[in-house]
């Protein structure tokens, strides 16, 4: 059995019956406590034990819980084999850099930069493939030409 396949369809499953609780978003804790524990071990949830029905999700374990809900339960694009970065690749027709590898102090991430200023600094997560952390940076980099904030995950304060 994979268990790093079972741990994400786990963390899916609590998104989908996740709920806000003041600050927190918590999520009902029915699955085997085997799995509820490694997925504490990773950081993803506080600690499953106790009496309370459900679990509190880290806010790692938040910002990852959508994704993997998406990529392992929603609709694939009919040609999910040809990659669509259409962010990336105006930027990069452009003045633009993308890089992949050591960003700042995180050993395994990606940046995208126009004109010296970055627009996105993203730290590859857990379990996340390169192709998906492409994805993030793309879709980054769309709303932050969109007005958006820019987004970094790897000089947190």
């Amino acid at each position: 059995m994979d268990k790093n396949k079972l741990d994400e369809t786990v963390m899916a499953l609590l998104f989908l019956t996740s709920f806000r609780d003041g600050p927190n978003t918590r999520a009902w804790k029915g699955h085997a406590w085997e799995v509820m524990d490694r997925l504490f071990e990773r950081g993803w949830i506080f600690d499953p034990k106790g009496k309370a029905k459900s679990v509190v999700l880290t806010e790692e374990g938040e910002g990852l819980a959508p994704e993997l809900f998406e990529r392992l339960f929603g609709e694939k694009p009919e040609d999910d084999a040809t990659l669509q970065l259409e962010h990336l690749e105006e930027l990069l027709d452009g003045e633009g850099e993308v890089h992949l590898g050591q960003t700042g102090p995180v050993e395994e991430g990606a940046s995208a930069s126009e004109f010296r200023h970055d627009l996105a600094l993203l730290a590859r997560r857990r379990g996340e493939s390169w192709t998906d952390l492409l994805r993030r940076l793309d879709a980054a980099v769309g709303q932050v030409r969109d007005g958006g904030e820019r987004i970094d995950e790897v000089n947190k304060s």
